[in-house]
């Protein structure tokens, strides 16, 4: 190996083993753990479909799919059904609006939004102690001319809602 070798392996090799490093390690956080000191002993939650109380149909259905994937993957809680579970979020989606971001010369959508709020209540059935009561929002856009669709962008804000559900469940946010 010449020096300009051994050079170039001295700029590279720090940088590449501080990647792996990170990389392997990961960061390890979980949410849970403000919600276990709220409701200590709990092990499961139930997540009810949220209601709707707009007139887009069948929002509900797909939201709590999203919701309940997360709470599966990201509390400490395992998925229970309502009459047997320790703790219930539950919850409706209150507010749907579609707001045009940018038109053409035409007059015709070129960019467009679609804002999503939720209503939550988050309790311990042990008890009924009322753990937490929030509402969050969550604004998605979507190019027409890229194929995007007010369905897509309600997929992505779903995603996003409920990952502040979480957080919400936990702390204020």
């Amino acid at each position: 190996m010449n020096i300009q070798d051994r050079t170039r392996t001295q700029k590279v090799l720090p940088p590449l083993l501080c990647l792996i490093v990170l990389s392997v390690s990961g960061c390890g956080y979980r949410m849970g753990w403000l919600m276990e000191e709220r409701a200590p002993g709990a092990s499961t939650i139930a997540v009810t479909i949220p209601g709707n109380t707009t007139f887009r149909r069948d929002l509900e259905l797909e939201f709590g799919r999203e919701l309940a994937r997360k709470v599966a993957l990201n509390t400490p809680y395992a998925l229970a059904e309502p009459e047997v579970a320790d703790l219930l979020l539950a919850g409706e989606i209150i507010r749907v609006q579609e707001s045009v971001l940018s038109e053409t010369q035409n007059d015709a959508t070129f960019e467009s939004s679609v804002t999503i709020t939720v209503r939550f209540r988050f309790t311990d059935q042990r008890n009924g102690n009322l753990l937490r009561e929030f509402t969050v929002s969550d604004r998605a856009e979507f190019l027409l001319s890229r194929g995007e669709s007010l369905s897509s962008a309600q997929a992505e804000a779903f995603v996003d809602l409920a990952d502040k559900v979480l957080f919400a469940m936990e702390d204020d946010f």
